[in-house]
């Protein structure tokens, strides 16, 4: 397995994994199409972000997304790894890839809203919950968290 940059050509899978993984969750295939705009990744995206694809065998299972806030801190826009993954540990390798990847660009801060359901995984790898921001399911809330980074 290797984690490498991900290319404008890398546009349709990344969506894939997006869409598929978000469904674990349960939300259902009419919420996962309310939210194509937010879950589509377009070649403008990955041009304008860094995105990193965790690569296995030739076949990206994964990748994260970190996008510039400000000068000091990036977003941790996206990360999914595909269903059949879960559970080994990749998310955490691109979690631990995002931050040395923000840190190295000279960043101090990493940000995110989680899913609900990951906010306990977030929470292990370090990140301080901030607050939460009603989302556009009525009655959910999303979990907006943070971590310092020490350069």
């Amino acid at each position: 397995m290797e984690i490498q940059n991900a290319t404008t050509n890398d546009h349709e899978i990344l969506t894939f994994i997006t869409k598929t993984s978000k469904n674990i969750w349960g939300y259902g295939d009419e919420q996962i199409e309310k939210w194509s705009d937010v879950l589509t990744i377009t070649t403008d995206y990955i041009e304008k972000n860094v995105l990193r694809k965790l690569v296995d065998d030739g076949r990206i299972i994964g990748y994260y997304a970190l996008m510039q806030v400000d000068p000091k801190e990036m977003r941790l826009d996206y990360m999914f790894v595909l269903p059949e993954f879960t559970g080994k540990g990749l998310g955490k390798l691109l979690v631990e890839d995002a931050i040395d990847t923000a840190r190295n660009l000279k960043y101090t801060k990493i940000s995110l809203d989680a899913d609900p359901n990951a906010e306990g995984f977030y929470e292990r790898l370090g990140f301080s919950l901030v607050r939460r921001m009603e989302s556009t399911i009525p009655g959910r809330f999303l979990p907006v968290m943070e971590m310092l980074l020490i350069c």
